[in-house]
């Protein structure tokens, strides 16, 4: 193509009538920014294809254009490819343009006749950008690789066919053919460059015949397109395809057993990453092929078994090989974990129809033959090197038994030391000490066999002597020790800390004094966390751990169980600091010190497991995990991404070329979000995003769904969502409801369903669908039922969910404002039943009266308890005998209780937490509450009398003076209510 743009100062279009420049909008006035990029386009060109979107959006204009179908989307399109070329972010051209609008000369509008005709010549003109762009200098695109520039342009096409035009549907058998063969040309440049290096000229004809005819199907005029013979050209590129195809099968059979090009080479090669989580994430999923009973993969059964086989073998014998870390055995891993990557990029294009049976049965066949040249590598080495127990931290150990024995010894000996061998120190030492009272103090040890290896050399003559050691880890301690966990810091001195750590000798100033202390106190007493700020939900990590597939299975746990202990065991070696708590002490929140998330983000860098892009990925960077996208409005590509992360684009987005995505995480600022191509991501199991893709069963891996909807109502929750296998969590946002024709008697495999609406029978006909249900939020209404020719209303029954254990449950009319009959009907309180499973009840806006506690107080297995938002209405609340046996944790807020009457201590005999959260009308806490043998904490906040937070401190005082040092009482955010 080349640099052929058109002048900076002129218009792209042209008049048709008189032939001459249209200069309606301006260029921007301070261009040095503008004039630093390369020229694809002219500036001027870039503006008016954005205006003719802005004009061709307009609802009255979208259906009166006769000579022209292509629609915004197209355009759009065409717009983001462009720029993409050109190194320009979306974004940075929108806001280039407001700031022209804004101060630039006012432009007149420009007639609908005129506009007409600037299309029909921008349709011809626009050809141009429909080739294959040409390498230069002045190119922006990535790293100027042909194969690179051949796979996003074949994707740009993909894009411009996705949406039909009107005569597009006369050849839709033809045009759907071309889709998938463009997509296998994609996968096969992805796949491999040596296919391609062979075959490039082939290559860029077929995709430049391809362009012109793309162009021809969406951009022409009615009156040019009906001139031209496309089923003809259709027919000949795909012969073309065809021959290329061909050719394609010849080179597939010529590849070497290992490809030395750089550019097929992962960056994580350079990187001493060992990790072989992808083996295991692979075999994991080769296992769950091998079983399925239907499918394309049932033709290729064998080769799925001699692939799982052949990794199998080769992680045995990479794990049976014991010995230093060399040169030779980190290859060894990267072409495992290469050859990995590379099975399943094959088998995800198999699985979603980008790539041929035949192509995927000599490529499968090809990586087999890798993994065998691996296995005979490994028995190799394996036999050059003993096989036993490996000391991973000999040096440390020497270092060590040298500190140890010089501090027995004078300095003079220092030289003599220096020169001994370890079973030579150890001998010293055990001399040295023998008969004698010792302590040795040891600090920072990570390694448990660094302990084993040194315990020889303390002699027990039981005469009291002590050696103390300090870890981060908690698994270094030696059975039958007592460890001795550091107690947290106070708010202050975790201030006193930050102050020292921010502001060395100086005072902080006084304005940040208030902020600094918040900042603090958020540290959780932690000294290495006052250099730490963000936090992440402790769910949330492992769900994306699971997602991923970093998660190791075990058939007797859960994965989420696997995930839960793995974090447990970073908590334990202090290389992950929990933030914030749950009721039962379980992890809520967690963060990392600063040094270690440096030191990650520094790995992930060079190994491009975590990358920030602007635009495209390397389609030969294998293994790229997590990708966040700086520029929400600007298209993305890459063929070996597998967790892409980023702000929810407000447009339509392609996801077609990225089957071996796993996670889709878009934080949500826009709605209506349109996602192209989501039926080829087969392998996506995590997906949060503001409305459902219309392909959303093609999603057959997917088990976590999130739609949040911000500014939006109800979503409707269609069958095919609760038809999906392996789908186990479904969230929506603010609130979702199953679709009017929404019935099934099939069961799914759902876990967790957040923020349903039962607000009709058949609603409820739709849990019973699932029945695996352990976590339910709902909002709800009493139902009219009709038993024995008896009318009468009842709130859903949900006691056919037996795995139920936590339950959050709105009534819907707190919301409509019908305060205060919204649970009686013909005077008479809608009745309600629990499964006697639950163990966590949230209860929201149910305005039911303290008499009926006791339906609540009687489940057997009850534990935690939070009454929220006039759940419950009236002023005295009097405890039962026998209730809330169970109960550990009990929340009351916003409920306008005055007094609340408990008898004995035995009323809530296991009680560990009470929080109170703005009850304004409250008096105090019964003085029973603190002879609670169990309790642990008390905590008030938010509106509140004076009397309740005193009565909290009367019952802390009164447990002090009985020697009871384990209550803990918190008062905080207090604000008196108005009278």
């Amino acid at each position: 193509m080349g640099n052929t743009a058109s002048s900076s100062t002129g218009s792209f279009f042209q008049d048709t009538s008189n032939g001459k420049p249209i200069n309606w909008l301006q260029p921007p006035k301070d261009t040095t920014k503008w004039k630093s990029k390369p020229v694809f386009i002219s500036n001027q060109s870039l503006s008016d294809i954005r205006e003719i979107i802005l004009w061709r959006s307009q609802p009255d204009l979208i259906h009166q254009e006769a000579e022209v179908s292509w629609t915004v989307s197209h355009i759009t399109a065409v717009l983001h490819y462009v720029l993409k070329l050109e190194g320009i972010s979306v974004s940075e051209f929108i806001a280039q343009r407001r700031i022209d609008e804004a101060w630039g000369p006012k432009r007149e509008p420009i007639h609908k006749k005129r506009m007409t005709k600037m299309f029909l010549s921008f349709t011809h003109d626009f050809r141009k950008f429909l080739e294959v762009p040409k390498l230069h200098h002045d190119l922006s695109y990535q790293n100027n690789n042909k194969n690179e520039i051949l796979a996003a342009f074949m994707d740009f096409l993909l894009q411009l066919l996705y949406d039909r035009t009107t005569w597009m549907y006369s050849f839709e058998d033809r045009i759907e053919s071309l889709e998938k063969e463009l997509r296998f040309l994609i996968t096969v440049l992805g796949d491999t460059p040596f296919i391609v290096e062979n075959l490039l000229a082939e290559f860029e004809t077929v995709a430049n015949y391809a362009g012109s005819l793309v162009h021809s199907l969406v951009f022409l005029s009615v009156r040019v397109f009906k001139s031209i013979r496309i089923d003809k050209e259709l027919d000949t590129l795909l012969k073309r395809i065809h021959l290329l195809k061909f050719n394609i099968s010849k080179f597939s059979n010529m590849l070497p057993p290992f490809i030395s090009n750089a550019a097929a080479m992962t960056p994580t090669n350079t990187v001493p990453v060992d990790s072989l989580f992808i083996v295991d994430s692979l075999l994991y999923d080769l296992n769950d092929l091998m079983y399925r009973e239907g499918g394309p993969i049932v033709d290729v059964k064998d080769q799925i078994e001699l692939l799982h086989q052949g990794l199998m073998l080769s992680k045995s014998l990479l794990n049976g090989v014991k010995m230093p870390p060399n040169l030779e055995i980190q290859e060894t891993v990267t072409r495992i974990r290469q050859v990995s990557y590379e099975a399943e990029y094959l088998i995800s294009s198999f699985l979603s129809g980008n790539a041929p049976l035949w192509y995927f049965t000599v490529r499968l066949t090809h990586v087999i033959h890798k993994i065998k040249l691996i296995e005979t590598l490994l028995q190799e080495i394996r036999k050059n090197y003993d096989i036993g127990a490996l000391n991973i931290a000999e040096e440390f150990k020497e270092t060590l038994l040298i500190d140890i024995l010089i501090s027995l010894k004078s300095e003079a000996d220092k030289n003599k030391i220096l020169e001994l061998e370890d079973e030579d120190l150890l001998e010293s030492i055990y001399k040295s000490l023998k008969g004698r009272r010792y302590l040795i103090v040891v600090d920072d040890i990570w390694s448990s066999n660094v302990w084993d290896d040194l315990r020889r050399c303390f002699p027990d003559d039981g005469n009291g002597s002590r050696i103390l050691f300090t870890s981060r880890n908690k698994d270094v301690a030696p059975p039958n020790t007592i460890i001795n966990t550091l107690p947290s810091l106070s708010n202050d001195q975790c201030w006193d800390l930050l102050e020292k750590k921010v502001f060395h000798n100086d005072p902080c100033p006084p304005k940040l004094v208030e902020i600094g202390k918040e900042i603090a106190a958020k540290c959780c007493g932690l000294p290495l966390a006052v250099v730490v700020i963000a936090e992440i939900s402790a769910r949330k990590l492992t769900r994306l751990w699971v997602a991923e597939g970093f998660i190791r299975k075990e058939e007797t746990k859960s994965a989420e169980s696997v995930a839960e202990e793995y974090l447990m065991e970073l908590i334990d070696k202090s290389l992950v600091m929990v933030a914030k708590r749950r009721w039962d002490g379980g992890v809520k929140a967690c963060i990392i010190h600063d040094l270690l998330r440096d030191l990650c983000l520094e790995i992930s860098k060079q190994a491009t497991f975590v990358k920030l892009v602007d635009s495209n990925c390397s389609i030969y960077q294998k293994g790229q995990h997590l990708i966040s996208l700086q520029d929400p409005l600007t298209p993305f590509f890459g063929h070996h991404v597998r967790s892409f992360h980023a702000e929810c684009p407000g447009s339509a987005f392609y996801l077609g070329s990225m089957n071996l995505l796993r996670v889709l995480d878009f934080k949500i600022i826009f709605n209506h979000t349109r996602l192209i191509g989501t039926e080829f991501l087969i392998n996506l199991r995590y997906l949060v995003i503001n409305g459902l893709p219309a392909s959303i069963s093609s999603l057959v891996n997917l088990e976590y769904l999130r739609v949040e909807r911000i500014f939006e109502g109800y979503a409707d929750i269609p069958l095919v969502i609760l038809k999906m296998v392996r789908l186990r969590h479904l969230h929506v946002t603010p609130a979702g409801s199953f679709e009017e024709d929404c019935y099934s008697s099939h069961t799914n495999n759902l876990e967790v369903l957040s923020n349903v609406s039962i607000l009709k029978l058949e609603d409820e006909e739709m849990l019973k669908c699932s029945p695996h249900l352990r976590k339910l939020k709902c909002k709800c209404e009493p139902l009219l039922v009709e038993e024995n020719g008896i009318s009468q209303y009842r709130y859903p029954d949900l006691r056919f969910l037996t795995q139920l254990q936590s339950l959050e449950m709105t009534e819907i009319n707190f919301y409509r404002g019908k305060m205060s009959d919204s649970n009686f009907h013909g005077g008479k309180m809608a009745e309600i039943n629990f499964p006697s499973t639950i163990k966590k009840l949230t209860m929201f806006g149910w305005r039911w009266p303290w008499e009926k506690m006791s339906i609540i107080g009687r489940l057997p297995n009850l534990e935690v308890l939070k009454l929220r938002h006039s759940a419950f209405v009236g002023e005295i609340w009097d405890t039962r005998d026998n209730e809330f046996e169970q109960l550990r944790f009990l929340k009351l807020e916003n409920l306008d209780i005055t007094q609340w009457n408990v008898a004995s201590s035995e009323h809530f005999p296991s009680l560990r937490r009470l929080i109170l959260y703005s009850c304004d009308n409250l008096e105090e806490i019964p003085f029973e509450i603190g002879e609670i043998a169990t309790l642990e904490l008390i905590e008030v906040q938010g509106k509140c009398r004076k009397s309740l937070v005193e009565s909290a401190r009367q019952i802390e005082e009164q447990q002090r003076e009985i020697g009871n040092e384990e209550l803990s009482v918190i008062i905080r955010h207090i604000y008196e209510p108005y009278d």
